[in-house]
């Protein structure tokens, strides 16, 4: 049912955009090697076994419900294959230990997002293979990486060398760790490449696409062995440098040898006689990527095969490359720097930021006459056009709204007072005029409200178009007595088909929510309840204190905010600021201050209250 969804591609584009950022894989692989500034604990922890995996495990969760189509298998196999080949190549020419170990982290990564792609029970279990083999090498190597920065004060390869003298232990650790993550025999990291080229070998694809996998898999193999030389021979092998030597590194205590111990160490025994117990463990694991019942059993020799002789090639492979690892490592990347992945990121975020710049400057330009038309476009935008392409077409909202009754003659009168009242306000050349009009208005809408058997909401709208009145007739007292013409033709013509489109719009809605009839009205629940529910019988009260009191309680705290906040500011407006120290009085003493007027310093004075 999943997959003959119409939804089924683009929400399985969307679970891999997050799957891939989220496990780093090309062209998203950047942010990984990057996110190197945890400490090497934090660094083994995150890096082999929990968070980049977290896109893998949504995969193999997800693959019993979305698998079995070219686009999963596709991609995912074409995905996981470039990254895996890409990662192993790139962490060869790391020079800083922490870089290599994080792109050998991204191939393997890589390689869980190729096998979840391959399909057949080999790479279903190859999966939770490589999950457990990774984990058991990769967090003793970071936390291994930690111990030669302490000891050394470096992580650059380039500058360390001669440490098997001074950290033999953590040397023997380091090269079993290395040998595993290389897939050298008998070491669990083996076994576990050797599932990847039997899923690889078993796979339900196309027989060329399995062979162009295979491809991948031994090339990617011998670059992973370059790499694990490449970080032993220059960490532990040659001479120390003069800097390195200066600091006298020297074996850490046994505890700090102990968590990287136990890992590595795991990494040998577990191959050497703890593989069912292994198999036991994971199968379930492997029965829930594969949705059904799976058990199956590793094992480190089944005899001759083709994955032995595959693995055999990678290594020889790996060991010739690894003579001539110089070389492999200074080869030039043929991909361009514009194309990086890391390049393209920061050039979106500075694109990003200067849209936001922009808009910015557009939008909170300082009128006030912008930022009301900039609402109302909004407005327009997001609730407009849902509104009159969906609002309009159901049969169950009317535009006209039936009438029971004859009009009277007042409420004609009363009715068509309104929209006189607002073109005169509009219309009005003084302040005291449109303040009279837009009170005309006010008493229309006062009126029907007594009219209509709502004396309290009457009552209310009488006394806020008292207190707007006179406010407005206070404001506008220190101000022109006459209206003044600023802006241009064309902004006044704007700005009125704005304002007549957001009235057309909010009379529209009120009107058809008024009519519709898609749900049951709310009123009769009202009446019936208020008294016996809430025992007041003025109902619109039981609504705003019973009803509606958290709603009620949330308006009365906001205007207890803004009133607390205005009397903090008229308190603090003839407050003389303070001098926070002495230092910048005395320097004011060394700067000659020009005699001030009288008269220009009460008329600075009186610009301050102003």
């Amino acid at each position: 049912q999943v997959r003959s969804s119409p939804l089924y591609t683009p929400a399985l584009l969307l679970i891999f955009l997050g799957a891939f950022t989220k496990s780093a894989q090309f062209p998203f692989h950047f942010w990984l090697p990057g996110a190197m500034s945890a400490p090497t604990p934090a660094s083994a922890y995150l890096h082999s076994a929990t968070m980049v995996k977290a896109g893998i495990y949504l995969l193999a969760r997800l693959h019993p419900a979305l698998s079995e189509t070219l686009l999963w298998s596709g991609t995912l196999t074409a995905v996981g294959a470039f990254t895996f080949l890409f990662a192993s190549f790139v962490a060869i020419r790391q020079v800083d230990i922490k870089a290599l170990l994080a792109y050998s982290t991204v191939a393997m990564l890589g390689t869980l997002t190729m096998l979840l792609g391959l399909g057949g029970h080999y790479a279903q279990e190859a999966v939770v293979t490589n999950i457990l083999s990774h984990a058991l090498y990769k967090s003793p190597l970071f936390m291994i990486a930690g111990i030669i920065d302490h000891e050394t004060g470096t992580r650059d390869m380039r500058l360390l060398g001669g440490l098997r003298k001074r950290l033999p232990r953590t040397m023997v650790l380091c090269a079993i760790a290395l040998i595993s993550m290389a897939g050298i025999p008998p070491l669990l990291g083996f076994v576990a490449k050797e599932w990847v080229l039997k899923g690889a070998l078993e796979s339900p694809l196309d027989q060329s696409l399995r062979y162009l996998v295979l491809a991948v898999v031994v090339a990617s193999a011998a670059l992973t062995i370059v790499s694990a030389w490449r970080m032993f021979k220059q960490v532990f092998l040659g001479a120390a440098s003069e800097e390195v030597a200066a600091k006298h590194p020297h074996e850490p205590a046994l505890g700090m040898l102990l968590a990287p111990a136990v890992p590595a160490l795991l990494t040998v025994l577990l191959p050497l006689g703890l593989l069912p117990t292994v198999s036991a463990l994971l199968s379930p694991a492997a029965a829930s990527v594969a949705g059904e019942a799976l058990t199956f059993d590793l094992y480190l020799w089944e005899g001759l095969s083709v994955a032995l002789g595959l693995s055999v090639l990678a290594i020889g492979g790996g060991v010739a490359l690894a003579s001539i690892e110089q070389r492999v490592a200074g080869l030039r990347t043929p991909w361009p720097e514009r194309w990086r992945g890391a390049t393209i990121f920061d050039g979106i975020i500075d694109g990003t930021l200067a849209l936001a710049t922009s808009l910015t400057r557009l939008i909170q330009g300082g009128r006030l006459r912008r930022y009301i038309a900039n609402t109302f476009l909004a407005l327009l935008l997001i609730v407009g056009l849902p509104f009159v392409l969906y609002g309009l077409n159901d049969p169950r909202n009317p535009l006209v709204v039936p009438f029971d009754a004859e009009l009277q003659l007042y409420e004609i009168i009363a009715a068509s007072l309104v929209p006189i009242g607002v073109f005169a306000t509009v219309t009005a050349r003084s302040r005291l005029g449109a303040i009279i009009a837009v009170s005309v208005v006010g008493a229309m809408i006062a009126l029907f409200f007594a009219l209509f058997s709502a004396p309290d909401l009457a009552l209310t709208q009488l006394l806020i178009e008292v207190l707007s009145t006179v406010f407005l007739v206070l404001v506008f007292s220190v101000l022109p007595s006459r209206f003044e013409t600023l802006s241009a033709r064309w902004v006044r013509t704007r700005d009125a088909m704005i304002a007549i489109v957001v009235g057309l719009l909010m009379g529209t809605i009120a009107l058809v929510s008024a009519s519709s009839g898609m749900f049951a009205p709310l009123a009769p629940y009202f009446l019936a309840n208020s008294l016996p529910a809430a025992q007041g019988a003025n109902v619109v009260n039981v609504i705003l204190v019973d009803f509606r009191g958290f709603d009620t309680l949330g308006e009365v705290t906001v205007l207890f905010i803004a009133a607390v906040g205005i009397y903090s500011l008229l308190r603090m407006r003839n407050t003389p600021p303070k001098v926070r120290s002495k230092a910048p009085m005395i320097a004011q003493h060394h700067v000659a201050t020009p005699p001030q007027k009288p008269d220009l310093i009460e008329e600075r004075e009186a610009v301050r209250d102003v």
